[in-house]
């Protein structure tokens, strides 16, 4: 839902039951397995996506961004 404030900015709201993880919206498109690869089924990804809770799959992630964006950040600091 899209607002305008009394300055005229648009602000967007996302109720709180249509938050999904990129994963969840995938899975909710009626032709999602139409973007699959040749050999990977839903069945399979929900089983893979199982098998890992979002804090452990996010964890990585931040350790490859941190691994990333450091030489930025030293530059900044020794400036």
């Amino acid at each position: 839902m899209t607002t305008v404030d009394s300055k005229g900015k648009a602000r967007k709201k996302y109720p709180d039951d249509s938050m999904m993880t990129p994963y969840d919206k995938f899975k909710s498109l009626s032709n999602a397995v139409n973007y699959l690869k040749p050999g990977i089924s839903l069945a399979a990804l929900n089983q893979l996506a199982m098998r890992i809770k979002d804090l452990q799959a996010a964890q990585p992630l931040q350790q490859a961004k941190r691994t990333l964006f450091k030489p930025i950040h030293e530059r900044r600091e020794s400036s």
